[in-house]
């Protein structure tokens, strides 16, 4: 029925996706192969191998991480397959593993620097050339993988360099924006600090100022009462005259 279609069509999605992904492993492990042929050319010629190094990092973890998704996927499809077919991929993951451990082996072991080019100019021939020096010859990587699959991965290899350097200086120069944006940020930053800082000192000043005036008010309130607490006193003692002034009078007149 449909269901039985739909079972179907899944299982032939998760075939067709087997396929891919161990293609795109296969590829990766000859990549990491023509990488580290690449990684002894530098360092045979005294040349910088830091670059080739973290993309061989990169690729062995991606080639390990397609490796782990194939046993799963090999696991979901078990049950759909015949037994020489699960026998079948079951080999090619257990070849892509050994595969995977002899190129991490080779990853860590360190490149050598071949001298032979030095000894070249002393009557020597061997190795990376004589004393004009003379292009390597393709034997002198057969310990990295065989000189034809390094001369057939060779221009993919460079092409994926060649967009790596772009890809990192393309990361320079928004770093460069950036660290100019935040030059900007700094200069705008100091001079609204400096800005407040100015404020500060005018309302310091200000507020000294306002502080005098209360002083100075308070003063002169002080003086107001004093002034008015004497005028008030001056009242009584002239109407205490005045009356005096009265009685004498009225005392002075006969009846």
């Amino acid at each position: 029925g449909s269901g039985q279609d739909k079972k179907t069509g899944l299982g032939a999605a998760k075939m067709d996706r087997w396929a891919t992904d161990q293609n795109s492993a296969l590829k990766k492990a000859d990549d990491i192969k023509a990488a580290l042929a690449e990684r002894q050319r530098l360092a045979g010629s005294g040349q910088d191998t830091s670059k080739t190094t973290s993309y061989l990092r990169k690729m062995l973890n991606e080639l390990s991480i397609s490796i782990s998704r194939l046993e799963d996927l090999l696991g979901e499809t078990a049950d759909s397959l015949s037994d020489q077919e699960l026998e079948r991929r079951d080999g090619i993951i257990n070849s892509l593993k050994a595969r995977c451990e002899d190129l991490q082996s080779q990853f860590s072991r360190p490149a050598q620097r071949d001298d032979s080019a030095r000894g070249g100019s002393r009557g020597g021939n061997s190795g990376f050339g004589g004393a004009f020096g003379a292009p390597p010859s393709r034997s002198a990587y057969s310990d990295y993988g065989g000189g034809s699959d390094y001369g057939n991965g060779g221009g993919a290899h460079n092409e994926l360099f060649s967009q790596q350097d772009q890809i990192m200086r393309e990361q320079d120069q928004g770093l460069e924006l950036l660290s100019q944006s935040i030059a900007r940020q700094k200069q705008i930053g100091m001079a609204i600090g400096n800005e407040l800082d100015d404020q500060n000192i005018m309302l310091g000043e200000l507020s000294e100022g306002m502080d005098n005036t209360h002083m100075r008010l308070k003063r002169e309130t002080q003086h107001v009462v004093y002034i008015t607490e004497k005028t008030k006193t001056n009242g009584m003692i002239c109407c205490i005259i005045l009356l005096i002034i009265i009685i004498i009078l009225v005392a002075a007149i006969p009846m």
